[in-house]
């Protein structure tokens, strides 16, 4: 079976700030919570709320902060719900604060919404700033000089209720950027840079 051709598809008119890369990746989890039955309740279909609307539920691990906002509805990102995610993503060492890429933010719908887990993902690590990645360096050399964290277009997370393995392997499906592993750490690195996947 072709996964691919089988997904639902968004057109521009319905979804017309997306990017085509966005569309034909996120285009989207209703049929796939049927081909990657990953959880117990995975033979339940989504609804059809996903085309009208997008939700961020995130908690910081760090900060222990948590939204669980609405950040997209009816082909527009909404800036107020932004807003609140920036700072929910914000460098928890400075304080400082840099948007998020809104890419990232549709990966994070897409793998709780494939997953069926209702649960907040939490947030390890998201935007970096140059600092806080320099200091990181000091302490493992493999952390990456010129990392996505600096340009809000990367977070560490983990799922609660689903296992780090069927997280790696959603994220690695919908091919949309680098995907790095890290079962000792109990957390998987998620971009939107070139497609790439590591273990560390």
């Amino acid at each position: 079976m072709d996964l691919k051709h089988d997904w639902p598809r968004i057109s521009h008119t319905e979804d017309p700030l997306i990017t085509r890369r966005n569309f034909l990746k996120l285009g989207m989890a209703a049929t796939l919570g049927a081909i990657f039955p990953l959880t117990a309740s995975g033979s339940e279909t989504p609804g059809p709320s996903w085309k009208y609307i997008r939700k961020l539920n995130c908690k910081n691990a760090f900060t222990k902060e948590h939204i669980e906002v609405i950040y997209w509805a009816d082909g527009y990102y909404l800036p107020p719900a932004l807003a609140q995610i920036n700072y929910l993503f914000r460098d928890h060492l400075s304080g400082r604060v840099k948007p998020i890429d809104t890419t990232l933010l549709d990966l994070l719908f897409a793998l709780s919404h494939t997953l069926h887990n209702p649960e907040p993902i939490h947030l390890l690590s998201g935007y970096r700033s140059a600092r806080s990645n320099a200091r990181l360096r000091q302490k493992n050399k493999n952390a990456a000089r010129n990392s996505y964290h600096l340009y809000g277009q990367a977070a560490d997370i983990r799922l609660p209720g689903s296992r780090l393995s069927d997280l790696r392997r959603v994220a690695k499906y919908y091919e949309i950027g680098g995907v790095g592993y890290y079962p000792r750490r109990n957390f998987i690195h998620i971009d939107v840079g070139p497609v790439r996947y590591w273990r560390g």
